[in-house]
């Protein structure tokens, strides 16, 4: 069965199933190893397919279940039929009975009108890369480590993520887990893309950790910002002198998911970061009778928590 949804997802979406991320996805995924999905079949070809993986989410400091909506298609001979809608309401039912609260998504704008027009998904937001742009001045001086702040780019490694585990990332009442088990899963044994981390020592400490890939444009993809509890004050600032640091050590642009509500917007935008290309729609469909899923405010989310990167 596999090989026909492959196929059939090839045919939709037209290029090649990327190696070793059904696996990863499905079979491995740490927070339950079982594909949740519906599909449609007809004869021998499989007509739609609507797959969620699941996740954990902190409401307010509660963990809740919910779904990523991370691969859905109609085979191009079956469009038009009312297919897709059809599995997609027979999931989120099944998904509602198993005490899902939401299921989430980044779609692109062939997804969106469909996701918003038939299957209950409200809007939180159009999501756009801030980017810093390289400086190309070459008399630019390099950053001057303070004596309280170091930096040192180091490969992702378990050490780190056993660190991280107890960090922090955010004071928003809404952000998805960032577990041990979730961050190995994630980035160590991720089938498609290699992570880094810039590790920040504050007065001889390890303090904080800025995970980032290198993207096929050789710019930078910045997936998270890590903070111990004690010293979550001063993550902007730690935050803002992580990337400048980084910036004069790979000399190329930077790239993050941050919006007008984020807790480093301001920061951000105040060393150079704009708001430049179309990424996705993020939005949610809610299983709940709780309001404050369906507005931003309340959400942190990077790229961390899509595949795509």
């Amino acid at each position: 069965m596999t090989n026909k949804i492959k196929a059939a997802w090839e045919s939709a979406f037209k290029r090649t199933f990327p190696d070793g991320y059904w696996d990863w996805r499905f079979n491995n995924n740490p927070i339950e190893r079982r594909v949740i999905a519906v599909y449609a079949q007809i004869e021998d070809f499989i007509a739609a397919y609507y797959a969620v993986s699941p996740v954990e989410i902190f409401i307010k400091g509660q963990k809740h279940k919910a779904g990523l909506m991370n691969m859905g298609f109609t085979h191009p001979s079956y469009q038009g039929r009312g297919y897709y809608k059809e599995i997609n309401n027979l999931l989120h039912k099944q998904l509602k009975k198993e005490g899902y609260k939401l299921c989430f998504g980044f779609a692109n704008h062939n997804s969106h009108y469909t996701y918003k027009k038939h299957l209950g998904w409200t809007d939180l937001a159009v999501l756009s890369f801030m980017t810093k742009k390289v400086a190309q001045d070459d008399k630019k001086t390099a950053i001057q480590e303070s004596s309280d702040v170091k930096f040192q780019i180091k490969p992702l490694c378990e050490k780190s993520i056993l660190r991280m585990k107890n960090f922090v990332v955010t004071h928003k009442p809404i952000q998805l887990a960032r577990t041990e088990n979730f961050l190995k899963w994630r980035l160590l044994i991720n089938p498609t893309n290699r992570y880094f981390t810039v590790e920040v020592k504050y007065r001889n400490s390890v303090s904080a950790y800025m995970v980032f890939k290198k993207n096929n444009y050789n710019n930078i993809d910045i997936m998270e910002f890590f903070v111990d509890a004690e010293n979550f004050k001063i993550k902007e600032f730690m935050l803002v002198e992580a990337i400048r640091f980084l910036e004069e050590a790979e000399k190329c642009n930077l790239n993050i998911w941050s919006n007008l509500y984020s807790e480093e917007h301001l920061e951000l935008e105040k060393i150079g970061f704009r708001e430049s290309e179309f990424s996705c729609y993020f939005g949610v469909i809610n299983f709940s009778n709780n309001s404050e899923i369906e507005n931003i405010k309340n959400w942190h989310y990077r790229f961390i928590d899509s595949d795509i990167f």
